[in-house]
């Protein structure tokens, strides 16, 4: 998945930020061993994200995002090994891109289309910064993780079609049932995660405010005024379980 460039003609992109061995070119990787995938075009489809508008970084934005990306995986090894063993496996590679006419947003994307890659949309602007860059991560792994284990055990009972749409408490966002219950277990871990944060530095107001955020999302998860009670029929019993008990746990921790 992108760990080697096959085409007869050189890879698209900057050349400088690839290693020839053996007469072929493998792509940079960060501090988990995770390649920068340099095979695709600008415009990806799975995951899109936004990336049909996308174009490739610049060379020296591409330098510092691998070492933002490698700086925010050795922030999740120092703060919890087990989550970063859980990023490790579920993350296999990292696709960049910048959207240069929304230059002040970033943001990060995975389809169960393409297991374990993670597109990461305008990455420059937060390479600096290692907890949002962290969260990213963490994010994504969950996205994926959760699309593996719907390969084994259902999660919807039917084609989501004409489903109502429900209001995200976390971000205000309409989404289909499908989606809306993939972020109620991202938002799940990402608690887990800051409250691990926090309870290492007490005095990290990063954490600090990103638990206050989501908790004030959990609290605000109310499956009647959400929408959500009207789904039911579209979830598994496992997905209806999952989405009716994720409340009360994060609101109990």
């Amino acid at each position: 998945m992108g760990d080697v460039w096959l085409g007869a003609l050189p890879p698209l992109g900057d050349l400088a930020n690839m290693v020839a061995r053996e007469g072929r070119y493998f792509s940079p990787r960060t501090y988990a061993d995770k390649p920068l995938d340099c095979s695709l075009p600008s415009k990806v489809s799975f995951p899109s994200g936004g990336s049909t508008e996308c174009d490739y970084l610049d060379p020296d934005e591409f330098q510092k995002v691998i070492a933002g990306i490698s700086a925010a995986e050795r922030f999740i090894e120092r703060t919890s090994p087990h989550t970063y063993a859980f990023t490790a496996a579920f993350i296999s590679n990292f696709v960049l891109r910048a959207h240069r006419a929304d230059e002040g947003r970033f943001q990060s994307a995975t389809s169960s289309a393409a297991i374990g890659r993670v597109l990461l949309v305008n990455p420059q602007i937060v390479a600096a910064n290692e907890f949002e860059m962290a969260e990213a991560l963490v994010h994504e792994a969950v996205h994926t993780a959760v699309a593996i284990s719907e390969l084994e055990e259902q999660l919807m009972n039917v084609r989501e079609g004409d489903a109502p749409l429900v209001n995200s408490p976390w971000t205000g966002a309409s989404l289909y049932p499908h989606a809306f219950l993939h972020a109620c277990l991202v938002w799940f871990a990402l608690l887990k995660f800051w409250q691990i944060v926090l309870g290492q530095s007490p005095s990290n107001l990063h954490a600090a405010s990103r638990l206050e955020m989501i908790m004030n999302g959990f609290r605000k998860l109310n499956i009647g005024s959400n929408g959500a009670e009207q789904l039911r029929g579209f979830f598994t019993d496992l997905g209806t379980q999952i989405l009716f008990s994720l409340r009360e746990k994060a609101l109990a921790s």
